[in-house]
């Protein structure tokens, strides 16, 4: 469990890393246009899921919760294994917004978002197992 949890960190400082990585060169770079600004943020994407947190998460019990329960709980999954023994739950959270004007009027804009998957395995009886949490760098949208 130690090790997990120091895994955890350490996934957890890397991001944190290139983030900051990203949110700096980006500055850079607009500092070179006439004008722009990032604006950092946290919030879901339109179409996105919305429903999970760790809070909920923290709600599945090994052994105690069933399929129904997560069913009833989440939703429907975006992903089931042909047999049944998993579920994939996905959603993406804008991280950060920006957008820069050149000279005579020109410039653009996106932003950089960031997948999350939470996958839920069940054993045959379909009482939940265990569940995985994993996220992307951040992508960006044009």
């Amino acid at each position: 469990m130690k090790t997990k949890a120091l895994l955890f960190l350490r996934l957890r400082s890397l991001v944190r890393q290139r983030v900051f990585f990203i949110i700096t060169a980006s500055g850079l770079a607009c500092a070179i246009c006439t004008s722009c600004a990032i604006i950092p943020t946290d919030f879901h994407a339109f179409d996105s899921r919305k429903n999970i947190s760790e809070e909920t998460t923290e709600l599945l019990l090994p052994g105690n919760t069933t399929k129904l329960d997560v069913y009833l709980t989440l939703g429907e999954p975006e992903g089931v294994s042909a047999d049944g023994t998993w579920l994939i739950y996905r959603w993406e959270k804008i991280k950060t917004i920006w957008f820069a004007v050149g000279p005579h009027g020109g410039g653009g804009g996106g932003s950089f978002y960031k997948k999350y998957d939470f996958a839920i395995f069940f054993d045959e009886n379909g009482y939940f197992l265990r569940s995985e949490f994993t996220s992307s760098s951040l992508l960006e949208h044009h």
